[in-house]
């Protein structure tokens, strides 16, 4: 009798692993057929609101398996089209399906980290990522980000510290370089002196050279605030924008216009040229502003960015038809590490997180555009 339960048992156990092995190898697995990217990525070439529009057609004549796809997708157009609430409302709603493959739901983690980083949401940034973790040098940059925003630069450093391996060392020093120099803006100075010693220890960069500087300005030591800035910036012009502040202030308040405006006119930065013209017409010298300006059209003639700045000092009908000619190139700003472009300047890469790598771009104009667009400029007053 014994035999006969245990032949039983046996067929049981076997009958339960055939089961499950029919069942795994019938079941709907996670994930987007490759039609559907291949879809998803035609109807992404065409203008944001058109490929929004048929995306959201799309979805409602396909497989449920293939909709988290689709729908990540129209998240992305809506990110492109500055749309960051519909972005976050559609991918909070379909982070729970069950068809979401682990890939996916990854990435959706991290657009979430990023949308929340965009909208200035620092508290549900932090509370989000550190919810769903995800082993990517992505996630741990915007935990990193998140922490750094919140003042919490002892948990900031040991974050990006995961990613040093993508990291160079001279970006690691320039990563403790920004988070002194925040560190300062916001009043915490024994802290931003803490972070500048952690990061002198990786090495030495203008940057950080920087970072002593705008301590010094805070600290109220404006004589060491300018020899370091002005030290910094004589390596490095790349990241003048985002110390131009204090390094105006401190010159103004210890009385050195001139030693300022000397500084302006040699730069290599353009938009620090664009600055000392600024001030020139300020001080009423507005015929030596020009002549400036035009002789060193080369450079500052070169952006959209650029000549709207130039533009607002002197509107003049040369500088809007150069407007009009570059309004549609390229942005003005590209990394060069990585070649993300953008038309603003920020002190870090959003999209490889070096720091200080962005640089003005001089997009070259051909003759043929050249001629095209000056048979459809218009005429414009003598101003």
């Amino acid at each position: 009798m014994s035999w006969i339960i245990i032949l039983l048992a046996l067929i049981l156990i076997v009958l339960f692993f055939l089961f499950g092995y029919v069942r795994g190898t019938l079941e709907i697995k996670p994930g987007p057929s490759e039609e559907i990217v291949r879809k998803v990525e035609e109807i992404r070439k065409k203008p944001v609101k058109v490929a929004i529009e048929e995306l959201k057609r799309l979805v409602n004549t396909i497989r449920i398996e293939d909709k988290p796809f689709v729908y990540y997708n129209i998240a992305l157009l809506y990110m492109d089209s500055g749309q960051y609430r519909r972005a976050l409302r559609l991918l909070r709603s379909i982070i729970v399906s069950p068809y979401i493959h682990g890939e996916l739901k990854d990435r959706l983690v991290i657009l979430i980290g990023e949308i929340y980083l965009r909208m200035g949401r620092y508290g549900d940034a932090l509370e989000f990522l550190t919810e769903h973790p995800v082993e990517s040098d992505r996630y741990y940059y915007l935990l990193a980000k998140t922490y750094e925003h919140l003042g919490k630069y002892s948990s900031a450093l040991k974050t990006y510290a995961r990613i040093m391996s993508s990291i160079e060392k001279d970006q690691f020093v320039n990563i403790h370089a920004r988070m002194a120099i925040e560190a300062a803006r916001r009043g915490e100075l024994e802290k931003s002196q803490e972070i500048i010693v952690r990061g002198s220890k990786y090495g030495e960069t203008p940057l950080l050279e920087a970072a002593r500087g705008i301590l010094a300005y805070y600290e109220g030591n404006l004589e060491r605030a300018v020899n370091f800035l002005s030290s910094a910036l004589e390596k490095d012009w790349s990241f003048y924008v985002y110390i131009r502040d204090e390094l105006r202030d401190a010159y103004y308040d210890l009385g050195k216009y001139d030693n300022l405006l000397e500084i302006l006119r040699n730069s290599s930065n353009a938009i620090a040229k664009v600055d000392y013209i600024r001030i020139l017409v300020n001080m009423g010298e507005r015929e030596r502003a020009h002549q400036f300006m035009m002789e060193n059209a080369d450079m500052l003639f070169s952006s959209a960015g650029l000549i709207a700045r130039l533009y607002r000092i002197f509107p003049e009908k040369e500088l809007v038809e150069k407007l009009v000619e570059l309004s549609m190139k390229s942005p003005i700003y590209r990394c060069q590490a990585c070649g993300y472009e953008m038309d603003t300047y920020k002190v870090e890469c959003p999209s490889c997180f070096r720091i200080a790598s962005l640089r003005l771009k001089h997009p070259p104009i051909s003759s043929e555009t050249r001629e095209a667009i000056d048979a459809t400029t218009p005429e414009f007053p003598e101003i």
